[in-house]
């Protein structure tokens, strides 16, 4: 992926995942610079390729543990289940401000109700399977807000 980011420029912001219109991870991302991409996008595909090696080759990657890419697995490969994705909050902000906001949009989340796979900043702490169960119980009506998070099946 490159360099580390400079956390004092202005390429960072936060964005939520959610399906069945129920949201269930919030993330801080930054911009590769010089470009206009994003990790949030990517995330799918990223996962899609994890679940592939770790089927394929058997070979185990740490991310894999992460709840969230858990979490799009199972939702997308054995549910079925459309992920989108949008951005929440300012953009083009430094990584301070990004994690300020990331935290504040945790807290609404929970104090809505939401199940949330993220583990930082959340002490609800929920499990894969709370978050999945929770996303699963909500409304499949497609959902035209945000973006539809890409896979590689």
């Amino acid at each position: 992926m490159g360099s580390t980011p400079n956390p004092d420029a202005l390429e960072f912001y936060t964005y939520r995942y959610f399906a069945n219109g129920r949201t269930f991870y919030v993330g801080k991302g930054h911009w590769v610079t010089g470009q206009k991409t994003q990790r949030v996008n990517d995330r799918g595909i990223f996962s899609s390729r994890l679940r592939r090696n770790r089927l394929e080759r058997d070979i185990e990657h740490r991310d894999l543990k992460k709840k969230d890419i858990q979490v799009l697995n199972l939702l997308h490969f054995k549910h079925r289940v459309e992920v989108r994705w949008e951005f929440l909050g300012k953009r083009d902000i430094n990584e301070a401000d990004a994690l300020a906001q990331e935290a504040e949009f945790i807290r609404k989340y929970l104090s809505e109700g939401c199940c949330l796979a993220n583990d930082d900043m959340n002490p609800a702490r929920h499990t894969v399977d709370q978050v999945v169960e929770w996303v699963l119980a909500g409304d499949p009506t497609p959902s035209h807000r945000g973006e539809k998070l890409e896979f590689k099946d």
